[in-house]
């Protein structure tokens, strides 16, 4: 319960730290706050022969003391407490384990497709109001083939005041801009469907109706270590896609979906909930709902699959399917 080391170090010294403690002979257990570097940082205790424990930020605030002031030193003694109360078996703490380079990079690859499909909308939406300017007339078309295709009309007719040599430029730029982004993201979502071919866990995520090979590979590497989660309402809440609740009086009533959570995995699986939910008669807020509560089923199975090692039974797929509410 003595404290022998306290000191500030930088990231350089802290690493020389950790390495002349393992040529003392020594297996530390690190704990680290959850934030933007942790992960590298449990890789490279991992990498030094130590134990990297990554506590979550909402379970280390609560053992602060409201009353003083947030620093650095205060940081750490919060941190050394949770880490010796979970080890010790005191309290128990959502623990996050380093997401592996393969997983790290998998997510870098469904982060950029979602930029670059970011990207395109914003250029399609200028273009669109840029001939709205011009020509005065609503456009609000799509497609990129069709969205070049009115810029080149607009642009090159006779009623055009604009520079010709501007026009030329801008139709070239705008042509080699979008089609360039188009090929980027026809090729990183054919990386994705190889990977899912290869992918045995991916395979039998798809097995669940609605569910294609893109909100697999999404769903499956925001997952990463399943055993990091209780269940699958746990699984679901760190998703995002479990919806809120309150109670008092022993009444409980549910509430929306939650903000936090993976955004590109609540994105992914919400378009299945509507593709899924396309035919069914369903309009506006019940369609959206509907889809809501879909995402919510997806992630819930999902989990429950990979942790059984099972495929979706298709004689279940009627009786779960057809009420997701």
């Amino acid at each position: 319960n003595d404290t022998v080391y306290n000191v500030q170090l930088k990231p350089k010294e802290f690493e020389y730290l950790l390495k002349d403690k393992k040529d003392q002979g020594y297996n530390l257990y690190v704990g680290m706050e959850a934030c933007g570097s942790s992960n590298h940082w449990a890789h490279v205790c991992k990498k030094l022969g130590h134990e990297a424990y990554i506590i979550s930020a909402e379970s280390i605030r609560g053992d602060r003391n409201k009353n003083a002031n947030k620093s650095d030193s205060r940081d750490a003694l919060n941190i050394f407490c949770a880490l010796s109360n979970y080890l010790e078996g005191r309290r128990e703490y959502p623990i996050a384990h380093a997401r592996t380079k393969q997983n790290v990079g998998r997510q870098e690859l469904s982060s950029f497709r979602e930029l670059l499909i970011g990207d395109i909308d914003h250029l399609k939406r200028h273009l669109n109001g840029f001939m709205r300017d011009v020509t005065g007339n609503a456009h609000s078309e799509k497609k990129s083939d069709t969205v070049l295709k009115d810029l080149k009309n607009t642009l090159l007719s006779e009623d055009n005041e604009c520079d010709a040599k501007d026009n030329e430029t801008i139709i070239a730029v705008a042509t080699s801009v979008l089609k360039g982004l188009e090929e980027g993201l026809c090729t990183l979502e054919q990386r994705i469907i190889d990977t899912v071919k290869e992918d045995e866990v991916m395979q039998r995520v798809m097995t669940i109706p609605g569910v294609g090979a893109i909100a697999a590979y999404t769903l499956v590497n925001s997952f990463g270590d399943i055993s990091r989660f209780e269940d699958c309402r746990h699984a679901a809440s760190c998703m995002g896609t479990a919806p809120k609740g309150e109670g008092t009086g022993g009444k409980f009533k549910v509430l929306n979906t939650r903000r936090k959570g993976d955004s590109k995995v609540k994105r992914v699986l919400y378009q299945s909930g509507m593709c899924f939910t396309r035919g069914k008669g369903l309009r506006g807020l019940e369609q959206r709902k509907m889809a809501a509560s879909y995402a919510n089923r997806i992630v819930r199975i999902a989990f429950a699959l990979i942790r059984d090692c099972k495929t979706f039974d298709d004689n279940l797929k009627k009786k779960r399917m057809t009420n997701v509410h």
